[in-house]
């Protein structure tokens, strides 16, 4: 199943959802509100695009797949990539605070360096 997973980037971005925040975001009143409930069953290309732009993401990035499949038959299946697992939303957690910082430091000199061409 597809579903879209907003809380667990939320967490990953650091970002506290709200209906503010949505709004903040220009969503109007009904959708904020069907996205802070999680009541959302489909969503127009502009709001696609607006959520894409408030999380600075692809919409790859806001979609979680689960599968009833046998995991063996998953390895080449064309939704695979959107697997979502515990492991990979808590290695930020896992990380010490140097590491965390070298990392950011990787992050500004690519910036930079991709700045330059």
């Amino acid at each position: 199943m597809l579903k879209l997973d907003l809380n667990r980037l939320a967490r990953v971005r650091g970002i506290h959802l709200s209906w503010g925040w949505f709004r903040r975001h220009h969503f109007s009143h009904w959708v904020a509100a069907k996205l802070m409930k999680g009541e959302v069953k489909s969503l127009r290309f502009v709001e696609l695009e607006k959520l894409c732009n408030a999380f600075r993401c692809t919409p790859n990035a806001l979609f979680a797949w689960t599968s009833p499949f046998n995991p063996k038959l998953l390895k080449d299946h064309h939704l695979k990539d959107l697997r979502r697992t515990q492991e990979a939303e808590n290695i930020i957690s896992l990380l010490t605070h140097e590491q965390l910082m070298e990392i950011a430091k990787a992050i500004k000199e690519e910036k930079e360096g991709g700045n330059k061409k």
